[in-house]
């Protein structure tokens, strides 16, 4: 450092969590600068920082195992309005590292391209939660199911999915335990019910949004002897009826979560049945 200033952070730091901070460019580069052995990062819902100086910094972080980034903004120079700084193909490509194990990008602008790089580099990843990504498709998906047989949580949201990756991550990731498909619209019967029959370990299931009726709650009801483990159970805005809730009763022992917000065509006698047989499940009522 120049003259007598003090370092802000010491070089040997590994852990870093910055939530809701103000942070300039030249503070989040002088950070950078100073702790180049860090390995778990999160960024979350921080301003004052822009693009430029995320893409500069993380360059300087080649050993991350964590990196969480999400909803940080800066405002725009001449209408003060805040907009979110997006993670895209070539910031992630430059953290893409056979440590990183946990990837979480709330706002990011990326393509098939910058995961593909993903999971040619980072074989070891067990958490990836990815937001609001039409142009993720099954190309790099499948790709990242069959290169990181290690994953135990996977969240998609708005991304440009189909069945065919649910095919993949059934048959190439044995150890998920968690697995959450929030408007995934090219999600259907067919992809949940591979993972239903497939995926042993699975804890918590959400198909929020995607396009599945009663046939995948029946199919998971019935595998919930090969998926002993399931305890959560989220089928907001599906297509289901009574006929879900009169499976879950019969084979769901272990359920303790159910969220049924949204979900029409499901009756409150339906609901009610399921509360006696299993008083210690929570649920949200439609």
């Amino acid at each position: 450092m120049r003259g007598n200033q003090k370092p802000l952070f010491c070089s040997k730091l590994l852990r870093l969590v910055l939530h809701e901070c103000k942070i300039s460019d030249r503070t989040l580069i002088r950070i950078a600068c100073e702790t180049p052995r860090l390995e778990y990062l999160v960024l979350d819902e921080c301003k004052g920082f822009s693009y430029e100086s995320t893409a500069d910094s993380l360059k300087m972080w080649p050993n991350l195992k964590h990196f969480k980034f999400d909803f940080n903004t800066i405002k725009k120079r001449f209408s003060g309005e805040n907009i979110y700084i997006c993670i895209d193909d070539k910031i992630l490509c430059g953290i893409a590292n056979q440590n990183l194990k946990y990837l979480s990008l709330g706002s990011s602008d990326i393509s098939d391209n910058s995961l593909n790089k993903i999971a040619d580099s980072c074989s070891n990843l067990e958490y990836l939660s990815l937001e609001c990504d039409k142009n993720i498709t099954n190309i790099s998906m499948i790709k990242i199911a069959h290169s990181c047989p290690k994953l135990q949580y996977l969240s998609l949201l708005h991304c440009g999915i189909t069945d065919e990756t649910l095919k993949a991550i059934a048959y190439f990731c044995p150890e998920l335990q968690h697995l959450r498909l929030i408007s995934c619209e090219g999600i259907s019967d067919m992809g949940v019910c591979v993972i239903a029959t497939s995926c042993r370990n699975i804890i918590d299931l959400s198909l929020e949004g995607c396009a599945v009726s009663d046939i995948s709650v029946k199919k998971i009801a019935q595998s919930s002897r090969s998926c002993p483990r399931l305890e959560v159970l989220l089928l907001l805005n599906c297509f289901i009826t009574d006929i879900s809730i009169h499976e879950i009763i019969r084979s769901c022992k272990n359920l303790r979560s159910l969220d049924l917000k949204k979900c029409d065509s499901v009756t409150d006698e339906a609901i009610d049945a399921l509360m006696s047989s299993n008083p210690r499940i929570n649920i949200r009522e439609p």
